[in-house]
């Protein structure tokens, strides 16, 4: 009787061990649902060879199902960006390997993947690795590289419009010294007038470039197209030298 209880009480622990044992792994297989990633494993070290993804959220990250992976050895690698298909081959350095390649989701649309894998010392020919949807922080990547060269052009296009402005002064003082010390027939004061126009004109394209490069609201305004183009048409026909014709059509006369 008293070998009988031993028995039952050691099939009651080892009871329990399984049942602890199996609420583990469901937590576990909870957890890694969880996080937005995948863990798979593969036979071989070539990036050609088939992955088991064992764990994870795959469908989230791919849109399909990990037995779709069982039924299709090569689906992985298939939808590959072809541009990225050499990433996959990378080397293992110190027994690791990390690689960023773009792979086509069940939707249709091509998502950054991160992929890093392991080769394990106890299992000498088997890799294990984990993937990871990185599509979100390669887009803030480049919007912060967009930012970046949008606030060098400003930058550049800050010092040119300086420089161009204290040209602009020069012509507009120019221009009033000789209305003053000269006397002008009726021709070159249009002439004369023309210019102003224009540099005038130059001066307000270049307080829109300042306001750019320093990140200023621009505010837009109403301009007469019939008085732009009495003073632009006179101005240009010399520079053009009677080669291109400007032909102005003005809705209702404005």
């Amino acid at each position: 009787e008293q070998l009988l209880n031993q028995r039952l009480q050691a099939q009651s622990e080892r009871t329990r061990a399984i049942e602890a044992l199996r609420e583990a792994e469901e937590r576990l297989s909870m957890l890694l649902k969880s996080l937005p990633l995948a863990l798979y494993t593969q036979d071989g070290e070539h990036g050609d060879a088939a992955r088991q993804f064992v764990a994870g959220d795959i469908a989230a990250i791919t849109g399909f199902e990990p037995d779709a992976f069982t039924r299709e050895p090569d689906l992985w690698h298939r939808r590959v960006h072809a541009d990225d298909s050499g990433k996959l081959h990378g080397p293992f350095l110190n027994g690791e390997r990390s690689s960023e390649f773009r792979w086509q989701h069940a939707d249709g649309r091509y998502r950054y993947v991160l992929d890093q894998a392991l080769m394990l010392k106890d299992r000498p020919g088997l890799v294990a690795g984990t993937l990871r949807d990185v599509t979100e922080h390669h887009q803030l990547q480049e919007e912060l590289l967009q930012a970046q060269k949008m606030d060098a052009i400003g930058k550049l296009t800050g010092g040119i419009a300086h420089d161009f402005n204290n040209l602009l002064a020069s012509v507009l003082g120019g221009l009033s010294l000789i209305e003053r010390r000269a006397t002008l027939d009726q021709r070159s004061a249009e002439i004369v007038e023309m210019t102003r126009s224009a540099a005038l004109r130059g001066k307000q394209l270049i307080d829109r470039m300042l306001a750019f490069s320093r990140h200023q609201s621009l505010s837009p305004q109403t301009m007469d197209l019939g008085e732009m183009q009495q003073s632009l048409g006179p101005l240009l026909a010399p520079v053009l030298g009677g080669l291109v014709t400007l032909s102005w059509e003005i809705p209702g006369g404005k």
